[in-house]
């Protein structure tokens, strides 16, 4: 049996390992967005925001769009706070710096352009809060607005001024500089799922299941829109005076036109029909319209206005539809099974983005899982016609790792019993090929029964338990120093003489080896303890001490390091994360200490309670009737014993003549 399978390398467990953690379905955010500047179209969007579910509330995270590098996040110091909207805004300040006096006659002052981005969070309770990039925290809470939940808020002016709608069917606007509440005034649908404002701050749209259109500088309403059977969830702007609409649990995306008429009421255009429910839409100033549905995949359209042109007045009257154009999706192939069919991978964001050539159209993507996502720039997206390609497949590497760096694939030693890739695997490389020997007992297991195959995983298990014991036994160096065996271990990336070196607990030991390490291993030896820690969080407490004393003895050079936030920006969450979570133990840790004080209070209570000594006065009544009784039986005896015992004394007074003794027969 043992030469009918070929034993598998290293590399299809390190796979095998990454593609069950991709498996593992992430939930999805419960807000998401772009920053503003994929509204204008004019460059790509540089960041990405999302509110996701943590463990007792809602987190804030800030991704970088061109590096897919996590930049920031935010937890509510409240508890239990619940975002329920997101929205991005900016601010330009233009700072004129004047030149040197000899120089003013012939130029002018320098000006620097600052742009300022902003993130709008509504909550449950009816507050809005400011976030800023810049300071990485709230710096403005607008409250008293709302007595409800905020369903959305939009920014106007150069994030001057600002306008929420809540559950109460409110609109409000707001002085976001002052935080002062400016207007107020009912918005006329029930129940309000989104709120925009148009492109010259001059109206704002109102929907729900419909619409309503409300003029800024009169706060009246202009112009009402059937909308749709079901919640709205999307309100898009186009650039020939239309605007799109996405609603819960419907197919159709309509396109409505806002053309002035007397009777105040919209009409629907058309509508963009897809295979499955869209999730978000974009549209770029060519009108091209794409769309994710909820299967990963993004829809396109070439040109919505062209579904609007029809010269037959019959057919105008009626709603025109219009399938998608084309389908982009993106696929992986695993390399080891080259039978496998392709994987899809779920398209999360999608946005246009213009391209510098006319003609060319550029779509900004993002893809993955929620835990680390991939963002790209896809182009060769038309013909030369200018029209979508009718089917988009594009393959790429499987984002692996998710909670670790990606594993890189590195040579192949010459004896070829295994393949060595960065650190990234969750097991040890001496368990790896019992792993792979298992994999290939397993094909010829099928037709066992279930108790043969736990009886035989419980022996395999016991024979694992035992070999790993006996490898892992290592001897712990001596000395003041280990530098020259932790530096060939981080040079080679040598397992064993790594955890050789981590086992030394000796702080002295520590630091004399770390203050004698060369500069240009200390990232690399960073990375290789955030790995471990990732791989069995509870060695923390022994790789902390390694961590802490490298950064303290060479923190002048990684200061002077210029891409330290790239390098170091995993070990730096991981850090992160694991400090967040100190105060609610403590919290925790004082709870439990003192229901176990209560506990051994009330036990020590009832202990002090019981008497040692108890006195019972009917069992003293009976134990003293029984001693008499047995004493009285005692005198009976002792009476007659004596009436035997003095018979020669009567004798004696029989003979004297005092008493005379008389026979049975005689009586």
């Amino acid at each position: 049996m043992a030469g009918k399978f070929k034993k598998k390398s290293n590399n299809s467990f390190a796979n095998k390992i990454s593609t069950l953690a991709n498996v593992v379905e992430v939930p999805p955010p419960i807000l998401a967005s772009f920053d503003k500047a994929s509204d204008k179209n004019s460059t790509p969007p540089s960041y990405l925001a999302a509110v996701l579910q943590a463990i007792d509330q809602h987190r804030l995270k800030i991704w970088d769009v061109k590096t897919s590098v996590l930049i920031g996040e935010y937890s509510p110091k409240q508890v239990d706070c619940r975002y329920t909207s997101l929205t991005w805004g900016e601010s330009v300040e233009v700072t004129e710096i004047e030149s040197d006096v000899s120089l003013r006659k012939k130029r002018k002052g320098a000006s620097t352009t600052t742009v300022n981005n902003y993130i709008a969070l509504g909550t449950e309770n009816g507050d809005i809060e400011i976030y800023s990039l810049t300071h990485g925290d709230v710096i403005k809470r607008l409250q008293g607005g709302h007595n409800s939940k905020v369903v959305d808020f939009v920014f106007s002016e150069n994030s001057k001024k600002g306008y929420s709608i809540g559950t109460d069917g409110y609109v409000v606007e707001w002085d976001i500089n002052n935080g002062m509440e400016m207007n107020k005034w009912l918005s006329g649908i029930d129940f309000v799922t989104k709120l925009n404002i148009s492109k010259d701050n001059k109206i704002l749209y109102v929907a729900g299941q419909s619409i309503n259109l409300f003029d800024l500088e009169t706060k009246s309403l202009i112009k009402t829109y059937p909308g749709h059977a079901t919640d709205i969830r999307q309100v898009v702007f186009s650039e020939n005076n239309t605007f799109i609409t996405v609603a819960d649990q419907d197919r159709f995306i309509s396109i409505w036109g806002q053309e002035n008429n007397e009777s105040g009421k919209g009409k629907t255009v058309s509508a963009l029909t897809m295979d499955t429910m869209p999730v978000s839409v974009s549209v770029n100033s060519s009108n091209n319209v794409l769309a994710i549905g909820e299967d990963g995949i993004l829809y396109l359209w070439n040109n919505m206005s062209s579904s609007n042109e029809n010269n037959d007045k019959k057919k105008r009257q009626k709603i025109l539809t219009k399938g998608f154009d084309s389908k982009l999706k993106i696929v992986y192939l695993n390399e080891e099974e080259e039978d496998e069919e392709p994987q899809l991978l779920n398209i999360m964001f999608a946005s246009f983005v213009n391209a510098s050539k006319t003609g060319e159209c550029q779509i900004l993507v993002g893809y993955g899982s929620m835990v680390k996502p991939k963002f790209e720039i896809i182009t060769d997206l038309v013909t030369e016609s200018g029209e979508f390609k009718e089917e988009i497949s594009l393959s790429r590497s499987l984002v692996t790792n998710l909670l670790q760096s990606e594993i890189k694939k590195e040579d192949k030693k010459a004896t070829g019993t295994y393949t060595q890739s960065k650190p990234g695997v969750m097991m040890t490389m001496s368990l790896q090929d019992e792993e792979d020997e298992e994999e290939a007992e397993k094909a010829g297991e099928d037709e066992k029964s279930l108790e043969e195959r736990i009886k035989e995983m419980e022996i395999k298990s016991n024979k694992q338990d035992e070999t790993s014991t006996k490898s892992k036994k290592m001897v712990i160096p001596k000395g003041e120093s280990i530098q020259n065996m932790l530096q060939q271990a981080v040079h080679s990336n040598d397992k064993q003489l790594l955890e050789t070196c981590l086992s030394v607990t000796n702080i002295k030991v520590i630091r004399n080896t770390l203050e004698r390490l060369p500069p240009q291993y200390v990232i690399p030896f960073l990375n290789l303890l955030k790995e471990r820690i990732q791989k069995k969080p509870q060695r923390g407490c022994y790789i902390f001490d390694w961590i802490r004393y490298t950064i303290m003895i060479h923190m002048s050079y990684l200061i002077s390091v210029p891409e330290l936030t790239s390098q170091l920006g995993e070990l730096y969450q991981l850090l992160q994360e694991r400090s967040s979570l100190m105060g609610k133990l403590s919290q925790l840790n004082g709870r439990l200490d003192l229901i176990n004080s209560q506990f051994v209070t009330r036990n020590q209570m009832k202990i002090s309670q019981e008497a040692e000594v108890v006195y019972d006065e009917e069992a003293e009544d009976n134990t003293d009737m029984e001693e008499d009784e047995e004493e009285g039986e005692n005198d009976e005896f002792d009476s007659e014993d004596e009436f035997y015992e003095d018979g020669n004394e009567l004798d004696e007074l029989a003979a004297n003549g005092d008493i005379e003794y008389f026979d049975e027969e005689d009586l």
